[in-house]
């Protein structure tokens, strides 16, 4: 099933994430690429998390969760509106998973990552995502676009998505025996034609608000 994957920085590590909106559990990613990005587990899973249905059903080996500080910089060309040096780091809570070689390379971000809030502090908004595809004359781009909550001029990443070809986690669902392979930088350019009767459209997961109680 087609994805979308986006290029990420963790200080000079390059890494590939895959926007999952529609999935409804954590971001996660494996053991193998944690340590290939120098990054650590921050706390293990509890006994309660693993009872839970998510982790029956769409883990196989939960480890542990880890705080990744994701780098995502302006990298559309040819626009006089962007500044391709500007940047935002969002630090991301991701479940770590056991490797096996029927996981895929990247690190996906899950509903949760959407909502924008940080990672510690679920009243805490800071940045706004979306996911937003442009079409004119028969030439399509999606994007990434986050709005950086915290920037004094309300400051605008704009990250090119290409196309990803592997569903994370459906191999631990199922009992399929297909192989996953690695993302690398060849994948299919997001100018693909069976998105051309679109004009622009927009991903932006809802949000919701806790409502505090009066005294």
């Amino acid at each position: 099933m087609e994805t979308k994957i986006v290029k990420a920085k963790v200080g000079e590590q390059k890494v590939n994430c895959r926007l999952g909106p529609g999935f409804l559990g954590p971001s996660m990613c494996t053991d193998k690429l944690l340590r290939k990005i120098g990054g650590k587990i921050n706390r293990k899973t509890t006994s309660g998390e693993k009872d839970s249905k998510f982790f029956r059903e769409m883990t196989t080996h939960p480890i542990g969760w880890a705080i990744i500080p994701l780098t995502f910089t302006s990298n559309i060309k040819n626009n006089i509106c962007l500044c391709n040096k500007k940047s935002i780091t969002i630090p991301t809570e991701v479940l770590v998973e056991k490797y096996s070689p029927k996981l895929p390379n990247y690190i996906l971000l899950g509903n949760n990552w959407f909502y924008g809030r940080k990672y510690d502090d679920d009243e805490r908004q800071t940045y706004i995502p979306e996911i937003v595809t442009d079409a004119e004359d028969a030439w399509v781009r999606t994007t990434l676009r986050i709005k950086d909550l915290n920037a004094k001029k309300g400051g605008r990443v704009i990250v090119h998505a290409k196309n990803g070809v592997d569903e994370f986690y459906d191999s631990t669902s199922s009992n399929s025996d297909s192989d996953t392979s690695d993302l690398s930088d060849s994948s299919t350019s997001s100018s693909e034609s069976d998105d051309k009767h679109m004009c622009k459209a927009a991903i932006r997961p809802k949000r919701y608000y806790r409502v505090k109680k009066k005294n």
